[in-house]
């Protein structure tokens, strides 16, 4: 028997950081955020919300607490959408201007291209050849 999936799409994401100012300060300046609410959990972290769509309250969360001296970056993307190449080229240069190495490439599954608004981009086709790890007994 087959179930039928509820619709599900992203509401927020939430990272824990180790400056919250310089945090805040970078998505609010270079991304245009707006900062929508803050505040302190009982004997816990701070917690900043963000966002830019004002029919939401928070898209994104940024919180204290990330362990200092990690050997690498616990996030591996953040997609953001924007509405033409022209904006697409203009935030490049702001994330370059502010010493971010901004990739240069496109890989399986970027969605660093622009399309018409109203349109969606068309899945990726699928796979005849799965590269999944063989199961080792």
């Amino acid at each position: 028997m087959m179930t039928t999936q509820p619709a599900v799409s992203l509401s927020h994401f939430g990272i824990h950081v180790t400056d919250l100012a310089r945090m805040e300060d970078f998505y609010t300046r270079v991304l245009g955020l707006l900062v929508s609410d803050r505040g302190n959990l009982p004997n816990g972290p701070t917690l900043l919300f963000l966002s830019r769509d004002p029919d939401e309250h928070h898209q994104l969360v940024l919180v204290t607490g990330r362990p200092p001296g990690l050997d690498y970056n616990v996030v591996n993307q953040i997609s953001f959408k924007l509405t033409t190449l022209a904006d697409l080229q203009a935030m490049h240069g702001r994330v370059r201007e502010e010493g971010i190495k901004a990739p240069t490439r496109r890989a399986i599954g970027s969605s660093s291209s622009s399309t018409r608004p109203g349109t969606r981009p068309s899945p990726l086709p699928s796979r005849s050849t799965s590269r999944r790890p063989s199961k080792q007994s």
